[in-house]
């Protein structure tokens, strides 16, 4: 019985690791699905990850963006100057928005309890009075910008719309054009528009924040658990002789 469930485990633990795999982002947007050997000062050097037994691959460290491996760690490259005390390979402590927002994809946004910024709410702001939710992000710049131009655009339809029907005279009190009002179409169209664009943005900055506060802040305090199963022998005492032992082990990083 102890054979079967060791054998067992064994065949767990080495499917695991057969189907672990890496991502590899290259700065054109690309991912790459590989198993990563080797990562240098310069380049890196994988194998795909459909053909394990096939050719190694090299690339720059510049043509890479973001590296994920199968255990959940990443790595970020990038080639703007940041403080000596921080590796290169890492967003650091103090980067603006526009500095990090390249590294991460919104899409791959796990909630945490503590994140700083809700996204919904961030929507909801923006829903309500365009730029809104931006604020609560502290982009004000941006908040700024959709606000003024959802409400210009806006503005400019509802002047054109109201004007249709009338005509305009010369100087001479003689008419010079007609409006028909057809041209407030495309103006109110351009300001729904921005007005969906901003609440997109809005709940984009608010992912891309937490998951920029997850890697900065959230790995001071960070605490992993490893369960990894276990083959060894044990000692039998009063005899030369030793047992297999199996079973799980657990392992803490801080």
């Amino acid at each position: 019985m102890k054979r079967i469930v060791i054998l067992f485990v064994l065949l767990c633990a080495g499917y695991s690791l057969a189907t672990a795999q890496d991502l590899i982002t290259t700065t054109d947007g690309k991912d790459v699905q590989a198993k990563v050997l080797e990562v240098g000062t310069s380049t890196v050097k994988y194998v795909k990850y459909s053909n394990p037994d096939g050719p190694v691959y090299i690339i720059p460290l510049s043509e890479i963006l973001m590296i994920r491996y199968a255990n959940g760690d990443k790595d970020v490259f990038y080639e703007e100057a940041m403080p000596s005390s921080y590796p290169s390979t890492q967003v650091y402590e103090g980067m603006r928005y526009k500095q990090y927002k390249r590294f991460y994809n919104k899409h791959d946004y796990v909630r945490r309890d503590d994140d700083p910024y809700s996204p919904f709410l961030a929507g909801f702001g923006s829903f309500y009075v365009p730029g809104l939710g931006q604020l609560f992000c502290g982009e004000w710049g941006r908040g700024a910008a959709f606000c003024l131009g959802t409400y210009l655009t806006l503005g400019m339809a509802t002047v054109s719309a109201a004007t249709a029907g009338t005509y305009s005279y010369d100087n001479q009190g003689y008419r010079d054009s007609y409006h028909s009002g057809y041209s407030s179409i495309p103006l109110f169209l351009a300001a729904g528009t921005l007005w969906i664009w901003n609440i997109c943005d809005a709940v984009k900055i608010a992912k891309i924040k937490n998951m920029y506060y997850q890697d900065v802040y959230g790995r001071k305090s960070e605490i992993k658990l490893h369960i990894e199963p276990y083959v060894g022998c044990s000692p039998v005492a009063a005899t030369p002789n030793a047992n297999l032992a199996s079973g799980l082990s657990l392992r803490v990083d801080f």
